[in-house]
């Protein structure tokens, strides 16, 4: 069967971007369009200093870490985690639409 356009079930976020290594490339050979809809929850809403839970359990130091990282940059550019966490999703060509 032709896919031409496909949703990603599993997670895809500033912090989890496994899908990077099979799933988009596939799709790009395939011609495939991707969607995805992220609403930021849990740790990308509320940041570092106010840990939510990642991944459904309470954040690793490794994460909390990388959680802080995103934030200097997104403070540097005066934008909001949370907001760079709903734009990165459709940032990756070619599923920017």
């Amino acid at each position: 069967m032709d896919v031409d356009a496909f949703l990603v079930a599993m997670p895809y976020t500033l912090l989890r971007q496994d899908v990077l290594d099979d799933e988009f490339p596939a799709a790009v050979e395939r011609g495939c369009v991707h969607r995805r809809c992220a609403v930021p929850v849990g740790i990308l809403a509320t940041g570092a200093s106010k840990p939510a839970n990642a991944d459904y359990a309470p954040p690793e130091p490794e994460m909390l870490e990388r959680v802080r990282r995103f934030e200097a940059v997104c403070s540097r550019h005066g934008v909001p985690l949370a907001a760079a966490a709903l734009q990165f999703p459709s940032g990756i060509p070619p599923f920017r639409r």
